[in-house]
């Protein structure tokens, strides 16, 4: 009669899994570099809002120069040729939409205060008037805030008291000859910086 061995299968082979320190490794290994591409990531995030806010101060430079171009005057909105709140951003956007107030729906007769003709200067996407809060009449950055347009009110081909990018929305030491000037701020604060603007 022959005997039978049970073979059992030795303490390597019946491993299955990892060991607790392997998957402490595992996981500072995954945190280092998830530590490595966060800031690499915010910074594409934030190139991507600055780039967005400089095409809309050009976008609007642009509007500008065409509504002066159609009716060779400047719209009588703002303060010495200065456009610095929600209002008159917002009176300025529906004059260079036709006359449609931004986040209106389409129905109704459109306003031609600002714009005898209802020639449409500029249009506007929703993302362009959509804020962290909802829709605004007025277009907004990235960051919630205005754009500042100062035009040249006095017709003599000189804008003076311009921020330079990093410095304060209000006021600033730039002085060119041109026609309209376009900026926008990072923040709604008054410690926001200019980050976009149509004229650097």
């Amino acid at each position: 009669m022959k005997t039978l061995s049970i073979h059992r299968p030795s303490v390597s082979l019946r491993r299955r899994g990892f060991t607790l320190v392997e998957l402490l490794v595992v996981i500072v290994i995954i945190a280092i570099l998830a530590g490595l591409a966060f800031p690499a990531f915010s910074g594409v995030l934030t190139s991507g809002k600055k780039a967005r806010a400089a095409a809309m101060c050009n976008q609007l430079a642009t509007g500008m120069q065409a509504y002066y171009t159609e009716y060779n005057r400047w719209p009588a909105i703002g303060s010495s040729g200065l456009i610095s709140s929600d209002a008159q951003l917002s009176t300025l956007a529906t004059a260079l939409n036709g006359g449609r107030t931004l986040g209106a729906s389409s129905g109704g007769s459109a306003d031609d205060t600002h714009n005898a003709r209802l020639i449409t200067f500029m249009s506007f996407s929703k993302k362009d008037y959509t804020s962290s809060s909802g829709e605004e009449t007025y277009p907004v950055n990235p960051w919630d805030n205005i754009y500042y347009i100062q035009f040249d009110h006095d017709y003599d081909n000189y804008l003076e008291g311009l921020p330079a990018k990093g410095e304060a929305p209000s006021g600033g030491s730039i002085g060119l000859s041109s026609d309209v000037a376009v900026w926008t701020a990072d923040d709604s604060t008054t410690a926001g910086e200019v980050v976009a603007n149509s004229y650097e």
